[in-house]
């Protein structure tokens, strides 16, 4: 509760309308913990059902966090298990409970992950292997409509600069050179520096360890004078 609290939005994204309810309890389960199916039924929700759970989920957020922007969206993973005529019922009735919910005095709003995936790429080339979760391809082109949709171009230049750190923590070395591994992890100590200077909320305290591990498995020096601090490295000042 305490992230909602500082939360601006809440993305809530359905998968599937079918659930398995727990013949023992009457409840409806998320996981089977290796449970025999015979103990479970399984069972499609109605749009009733659903509308009724998360218009009361609704009513408790417009109460306790009254700034609060819910976002619905429908996953564009295939659910196969029950056919592809199953799923696409399932779906359905996913679609006609957000369409519900859209009314809710909260005003929460809709974004068309499942849309763009079925309409604007429209090919089997944009799944992966199993023919059912979107491919690299197609989670980027729905990111890109993403930031279109809410984030301004400050945002944008902010998230493409953290992105960039993010590839360079996983990128593999292939230098023997000590010079060159340190001007790299120099480099990106500074980079991390001046973007968490100009934002302070942003946290890259485990990004900023690793390029320091860099430089002291290079045998430098190093002084961290505070989590986000100036680093002094061989008497160099950053």
């Amino acid at each position: 509760m305490k992230f909602i609290s500082s939360a601006g939005f809440l993305f809530i994204t359905f998968g599937t309308a079918r659930v398995f309810r727990w013949i023992r309890s009457g409840k409806i389960v998320s996981n089977c913990h290796k449970i025999a199916a015979s103990e479970f039924t399984h069972e499609l929700l109605s749009v009733a059902e659903i509308t009724a759970l998360w218009v009361h989920q609704l009513d408790k957020l417009r109460s306790h966090y009254p700034g609060l922007q819910v976002v619905f969206t429908i996953s564009p993973v295939r659910h196969w298990k029950d056919g592809a005529h199953g799923n696409q019922v399932s779906k359905s009735v996913l679609f006609l409970a957000v369409e519900e919910l859209l009314h809710h005095p909260s005003k929460p709003t809709y974004f068309p992950a499942y849309e763009l995936v079925m309409d604007d790429l429209r090919d089997y080339r944009f799944y992966e292997d199993d023919m059912l979760h979107p491919s690299a391809k197609a989670i980027d082109y729905i990111w890109e409509a993403f930031c279109r949709c809410y984030f301004d171009s400050t945002t944008i230049s902010l998230w493409m600069e953290v992105a960039k750190i993010s590839r360079a923590v996983s990128h593999r070395i292939h230098t023997d050179s000590k010079d060159q591994v340190i001007k790299f992890a120099e480099n990106m100590i500074h980079r991390i520096d001046t973007i968490t200077g100009r934002n302070p909320g942003l946290n890259l305290k485990k990004e900023r360890e690793y390029f320091t591990g860099l430089l002291r498995n290079q045998g430098k020096y190093i002084e961290n004078r505070s989590s986000y601090g100036k680093l002094q490295v061989a008497g160099n000042k950053f």
